[in-house]
């Protein structure tokens, strides 16, 4: 059963649909306070704390989706939305920043709604052992994509550490940087459904092969869904070659819709691409990398990252590539996520645009 100290908020305006969560979290130890509208809510909110809200998205007397956006802005609190829509990534991107946890779509399940606040409460929750065990995982994906495509597990690494330093000097809080980092640890892993010829191809690649390569965020998603542990690196592996003026895939996101991490993220990938020598092309300087993204600010990048990015000194850029260089391991990038998330400081190059084909 779960800790009956948890209380939970049911906003909907359905009676029916409201009564069939109450009664499924209380019956599974959850306490509730059920109400039929955004104004009520926001009276048992001022009168209690919650650890979680369940609110249907279309709600009357205000609309819903200003409900749950305000709901995550004023604080941490998991949301978890109920929606008549199946088109969750259609709710994500009309959401933006103020996405939800967790969505669910009617008709469903009770079990779905105590599995889904379950997950969040987790989520929210997570314990310094908790995020080893997914660094672990995510260690172990790594590892498993260098069997598949060469010279990965060295970009995972890179790219980890930089996402982490980068996300740390624009100001996100450390649970945000650790989560960020682990991401672009396993941000490729989608390639595992790639063919080897095209993912190591040492020329350009034909319309057709493009395509399947840009399938790679998708099929790395479908892997974390069955992770739960890393569902919070999923904005990442899903969203990192989106692009800020809209014309990135796979969803075509634009400006603040696309996850913050993943903007972070972008930035460092295009970076490392043209940082690192391919087989089809020679590496460029850290100089000549910082122009060619200062340019695609705007463009390819959020123009506010790239300012931070540009803000940092090329010595910290130049360190974490050493440190790989000189055998560091995967252990050594999440170790410092970890503990940058648990004491809330950096850790620099020791703890932390041409862009590559893939994209």
């Amino acid at each position: 059963m779960t800790d009956s100290s948890r209380s939970i908020l049911i906003v909907d305006d359905d009676p029916l649909v409201l009564r069939t969560i109450d009664v499924s979290l209380r019956r599974h130890g959850f306490r509730t306070v059920s109400v039929p509208s955004p104004q009520a809510a926001r009276e048992a909110l001022d009168a209690q704390e919650f650890d979680a809200v369940v609110a249907d998205l279309n709600l009357p007397l205000g609309d819903g989706r200003t409900f749950a956006a305000a709901l995550k802005e004023e604080s941490s609190r998991p949301v978890v939305l109920v929606t008549g829509t199946t088109d969750f990534r259609e709710v994500t991107r009309m959401l933006g920043s103020a996405a939800p946890d967790a969505m669910i779509a009617k008709p469903f399940a009770p079990s779905q709604i105590i599995a889904a606040v379950e997950r969040v409460l987790a989520a929210r929750h997570d314990t310094t052992e908790d995020n080893v065990i997914a660094c672990e995982i995510a260690q172990g994906m790594a590892r498993a994509l260098e069997m598949h495509e060469r010279e990965s597990t060295a970009h995972a690494l890179r790219t980890a550490l930089w996402t982490q330093l980068l996300a740390q000097e624009a100001g996100l809080d450390p649970t945000a940087c650790f989560w960020a980092a682990l991401g672009a640890l396993v941000h490729d892993v989608g390639k595992i459904g790639v063919p080897e010829e095209i993912l190591n191809k040492p020329g350009s690649l034909g319309q057709g092969e493009w395509e399947v390569m840009k399938r790679h965020p998708d099929h790395g998603a479908a892997l974390l869904d069955v992770v739960p542990r890393l569902a919070r690196a999923k904005e990442v592996v899903l969203h990192h070659h989106e692009c800020w003026n809209g014309t990135g895939y796979p969803d075509g996101l634009a400006r603040d819709a696309i996850p913050i991490a993943a903007r972070v993220f972008a930035i460092v990938d295009a970076y490392d691409s043209m940082t690192s020598d391919r087989p089809y092309r020679r590496c460029v300087s850290h100089a000549e990398a910082s122009a060619r993204i200062g340019r695609g600010a705007g463009v390819q990048f959020d123009p506010r990252l790239v300012d931070v990015f540009l803000a940092i000194p090329a010595a910290r850029w130049l360190g974490v590539r050493d440190v790989v260089k000189a055998g560091a391991s995967i252990t050594c990038a999440v170790g410092a996520c970890v503990v940058a998330q648990r004491e809330g400081q950096g850790s620099g190059a020791n703890g932390a645009a041409e862009t590559k084909r893939s994209k």
